[in-house]
């Protein structure tokens, strides 16, 4: 019988681990008993909130209105905000990414009511989430591992569902171009028992698709490429439910379910062949949280369960004409606590501990083999304080101290310093990031992608200087930012059939981003 070493952890690193969770123990005891008025010491069926206005510190907050839900879809909307660039592989209806100041897809985080929500490559499709069903959108630039944990190289997207409190339904219909069709229904229900939230929608097409194949040496030059055109035809069905239970201590249930289906023509060896690739993705997300007070203190816990499966069949095969037809099914599981206290010797201090198992396997149907990857189990603590230097200056310090299965302990940190003078705010912000290799970029793929065991994670370190001021109808704002990163993984042609993800050194990315907004 052999046993597994779930954790690399030094003895270093142990010791870390253990003063730095008696020091938070220590903080919150005495904050909670330096108050001469006695408190009631636990509260089941009322939170206490406290309103404290704190600078946004680089966030940008986007709220979507009816007619955008209806109208547009979610790359449509982040495009639209400086230094964010989306890769769409056609029509609507068809793989769209996201990258923060030219940096790739997988370095960048992406939340769906505060749980992660990845795919299989680490590259998440926004496809998966139809518009209808978010309220609103936080979008964060910069190095944030210390807030997020792994994989926010360049930034997050955190993605919130409806929860209307009024009572109503609607219903959308949308026609356009390429026999495009979209339908979309929402209600929302408040009664003494809780509030319910349920949108759906149903789009399908027959759009555009851009199939990118090589006619000379790839991964050479954009010349190398000849960009055909096809139809495809596309069905994308969402499902979203928000349940909160007031006798349960306002326990709170979000539900997504997204099922796309794309059938796309010709094959990788031949685009004119008349035969369809088919890809078929399933994502679902499912989390519980309630919150609760013990020491003046607001406590979250929260469980969500993610799965993304997709199913890849094509009749007339790869390079070597071989069909095939494969399955992928990734599952992650994620349990955290969300510690609030304010009033912490004049501030804010928050510690998050998040527990992660993630599984993944492969399953080639017509060749009857399976792969299952090695699950990966991590543990991230987040500390975060934030407390104000005088009435115009405020600090906020972020650190995460993590440690993940089969590799070795990761820290990050962040610094952010704000200063309002009237309507106008300066922010400076130094951070250090962290991107463990996705499953396949470590592990390999059947078809054409080779396992590298020695993957070393992507690191980073950055800073911005930023200001943003209002004057009567215009608004205003310039950053400039400068980031480092090191073992940047890339994929390494090997033969015109197999690629690798290797380390490739170093890369640095500086820049300047402004915007202007003008009302009349």
């Amino acid at each position: 019988m052999s046993t597994i070493n779930l954790f690399k952890i030094s003895s270093k690193t142990l010791y870390k681990n253990i003063f730095v969770f008696l020091i938070i123990i220590l903080v919150v005891m005495l904050s909670s008993f330096a108050k001469t008025n006695a408190t009631p010491l636990f509260k089941a069926k009322k939170v206490i909130a406290i309103k404290h206005k704190e600078p946004s510190f680089g966030k940008k907050v986007i709220d979507i209105t009816q007619d955008q839900k209806l109208s547009s879809k979610l790359s449509h909307i982040l495009q639209k905000e400086s230094g964010i660039q989306i890769v769409n592989f056609g029509d609507e209806s068809q793989l769209s990414t996201i990258m923060i100041r030219s940096s790739k897809p997988s370095q960048v985080k992406i939340f769906l009511n505060d749980s992660p929500i990845s795919s299989l490559s680490g590259i998440f499709d926004l496809s998966n989430i139809e518009l209808n069903t978010i309220e609103r959108i936080i979008l964060e630039k910069g190095s944030e591992s210390a807030s997020y944990g792994s994989g926010a190289l360049s930034g997050t997207i955190r993605l919130f569902t409806k929860k209307s409190l009024s009572n109503n339904q609607k219903i959308g219909i949308r026609l356009s171009s390429f026999k495009s069709k979209k339908l979309i229904y929402s209600f929302n229900k408040n009664s003494s028992i809780g509030h319910s939230s349920i949108n759906t929608s149903y789009f399908i097409s027959d759009g555009t698709y851009n199939y990118l194949y090589d006619s000379g040496t790839e991964y050479n030059s954009k010349d190398d490429y000849i960009l055909e055109r096809k139809n495809n035809h596309s069905k994308i069905g969402t499902f979203t439910i928000n349940q909160s239970i007031k006798s349960l201590n306002q326990l709170r249930l979000h539900s997504m379910f997204s099922y796309i289906n794309r059938q796309t023509p010709g094959t990788i060896s031949n685009p004119s062949l008349n035969s369809y690739q088919i890809v078929q993705q399933f994502f679902n997300s499912l989390s519980f949280d309630t919150p609760f007070t013990i020491f003046n203190t607001t406590l979250s816990p929260q469980l969500s369960i993610n799965s993304y499966n997709q199913k890849f069949i094509d009749p007339m095969g790869d390079y070597t004409e071989i069909p095939y037809h494969i399955i992928q099914k990734q599952n992650q599981y994620e349990t955290s606590i969300l510690l609030t206290k304010h009033q912490v010797f004049n501030g804010t201090f928050i510690f998050k501990p998040t527990i992660t198992h993630q599984t993944m396997k492969e399953h080639q149907l017509l060749k009857n083999v399976q792969q299952q990857f090695p699950h990966r189990t991590s543990i991230e603590n987040h500390f975060s304080y934030t407390f104000p230097l005088n009435s115009k200056f405020k600090l906020k310090l972020n650190y995460l101290l993590a440690n993940y299965s089969n590799l070795n302990s990761y820290d990050a940190y962040s610094i952010k310093l704000n200063y309002q003078w009237k309507q106008t705010t300066f922010l400076y912000q130094y951070g250090t990031a962290f991107r463990i290799p996705s499953f396949l970029e470590k592990y390999g793929y059947f078809e054409f992608i080779r396992p590298n065991p020695n993957l070393k994670p992507e690191t980073s370190t950055e800073y911005s200087i930023s200001t943003k001021t209002k004057w009567k109808n215009i608004n205003f704002s310039i950053e400039y930012f400068s980031k480092n990163v090191t073992n940047l993984i890339e994929q390494e042609l090997l033969t015109n059939r197999w690629i690798k993800s290797i380390n490739k050194g170093k890369a640095t990315i500086k820049g300047l981003e402004y915007n202007v907004n003008i009302w009349f």
